[in-house]
């Protein structure tokens, strides 16, 4: 595909392009315009690169998701690699209820007795032993969705799967680590 094909293809699909951006900049709303920029010139790149192939039956609203969502997930990684602290959640206090608490009521709280926190510890400490027995595409998503707390679809959107794929890796590396726990 030539240059000026590519150009007027990601002209037609900039409202697409625009509605990911969007999603994506949701949760991250100060990147939004660097999500379209990025998937922008993605697709244009990937268009002329001729990775497009509508003989196989692809369409190319289907081929510019895979190429957006990709190019918003490089953008983040890329983001949060720059500056970590941007993208780090403020804790809210909570009671062991779930509601907002007083942080001082929390503090005269004693707490769990020490031998719950040191089952605790040694329960925790098994943790890096379990993730070893997962294939590094399995710790990575792992990894990701209950260390990082990225939602599911980020993670597929970054791996390059569909979100019941990573869904499915997920519960298959809990089963797993579960066995090997016995």
């Amino acid at each position: 595909m030539t240059s000026a094909e590519a150009a007027d293809l990601v002209d037609q699909l900039a409202p697409l392009i625009r509605a990911v951006a969007r999603h994506w900049g949701r949760r991250w709303p100060w990147l939004e315009d660097d999500f379209a920029s990025d998937a922008a010139t993605a697709l244009w790149r990937a268009l002329v690169a001729g990775r497009f192939h509508p003989e196989l039956g692809g369409t190319p609203k289907t081929f510019a998701r895979v190429v957006v969502g990709r190019a918003c997930a490089n953008r983040l990684r890329t983001e949060r690699a720059r500056n970590p602290a941007a993208f780090r959640r403020v804790p809210q206090v909570l009671d062991p209820d779930g509601r907002a608490a007083d942080p001082a009521e929390l503090l005269a709280d004693p707490g769990p007795p020490v031998e719950d926190l040191v089952e605790l510890g040694e329960e925790l400490a098994r943790v890096p032993a379990l993730l070893a027995t997962l294939s590094p595409a399995r710790r990575r998503i792992v990894a990701a969705r209950f260390v990082e707390g990225t939602a599911a679809a980020e993670i597929a959107a970054a791996e390059g799967v569909t979100e019941t794929r990573v869904n499915q890796q997920i519960r298959r590396s809990l089963e797993v680590m579960r066995a090997a726990v016995g």
